[in-house]
């Protein structure tokens, strides 16, 4: 860090401060930091570092005069939840870094306290994460939503496993991102030890990721990574810091605290209509047919017109 106090590396922490609650009495000083990070971008189908103002492309190792095909990360943490972005005007997939959301989610249930114009209370009853939203440069409606959604990776590079980034893997890529984590699992592989390849689609216009396995890490760099997997650093790039989740937690424990509607019964439904309706035919329908049928047929006895009520005036 730039700003360390050079007595920190001068001399030894006093024993009377051993076991003091640091984070505790510290927090409201930490609390004013801005929590900085660097971004993987991925505009123009090119992988660029943003570090603050700077800006610099990956370049083919084996062709410096041609940007990288692909980057070899470790997926240092990935979080459960789907991170939403609504952008006012016209979108630009490009350049997502040069545009602020008014409203944005980082769990995909609820708006983050620090959204600036929050649409909806909830990201499911919002309009514009209705599919068919979307509206492009030239004003026409499309199938997608007008609120993108994101999965916030924390990566690192292979060679500099503490230098943790942030890549938002876009919407087109998500269900990739998905089908390569079902992979590992299938090989009882977890993320965070193994070495990462993406790569853009190459049959794809669209910023299509492309995510694949191509070695192990070794143990003592596995143990590295699971412990910066829980670090307030790879946790704020997830979206997953203590406001999010605190503020999350109280949402949910407010709608369990809500008076819940009573769910009228489903309606009967007669299996004969059923299978007149469906065209399907089983043998207990045909069952209950034949006992209907019967139950017509069925003659009450009657001996006489005293036993009948209104009948009294008529012989049998």
């Amino acid at each position: 860090m730039a700003n360390d106090i050079e007595v920190f590396s001068n001399a030894p922490l006093p024993a009377y401060l051993a076991n003091t609650d640091v984070a505790e009495l510290n927090g409201a000083l930490t609390s004013h930091a801005s929590v900085s990070f660097p971004v993987l971008s991925l505009n123009g189908k090119r992988f660029t570092v943003v570090r603050g103002d700077e800006k610099k492309v990956v370049m083919n190792p084996r062709d410096p005069d041609s940007t990288a095909q692909y980057i070899d990360v470790v997926l240092v943490r990935v979080p459960k939840y789907t991170a939403k972005a609504y952008y006012t005007g016209t979108y630009n997939a490009d350049n997502e870094e040069a545009q602020s959301p008014i409203c944005f989610s980082s769990t995909g249930i609820i708006p983050d306290e620090t959204a600036k114009d929050p649409v909806c209370s909830q990201c499911k009853l919002c309009p514009k994460n209705a599919w068919g939203s979307a509206v492009d440069a030239s004003g026409t409606v499309g199938k997608g939503k007008a609120c993108k959604d994101a999965v916030r990776l924390a990566i690192a590079p292979t060679g500099s496993l503490k230098d943790v980034m942030l890549l938002r893997v876009p919407p087109t890529s998500i269900r990739s991102l998905g089908e390569f984590g079902s992979q590992l699992t299938k090989h009882n592989v977890p993320y965070m030890a193994v070495v990462t390849r993406i790569s853009f689609d190459p049959n794809e216009t669209a910023q299509k990721l492309v995510f694949k396995a191509v070695g192990f890490l070794n143990e003592a760099e596995f143990k590295e990574v699971e412990k910066l997997n829980k670090d307030a650093l790879t946790m704020a790039i997830t979206g997953e810091t203590p406001e999010v989740l605190a503020h999350l937690a109280a949402f949910e424990a407010k709608l369990k605290e809500a008076p819940q509607q009573a769910v009228a019964p489903a309606p009967k439904v007669d299996k004969v209509e059923a299978a007149v309706a469906t065209g399907k035919v089983t043998g207990e329908v045909l069952k209950e047919v034949v006992e209907k049928d019967n139950k017509k047929e069925e003659v009450t006895e009657v001996s006489s017109s005293s036993e009948v009520p209104g009948l009294e005036d008529f012989k049998f």
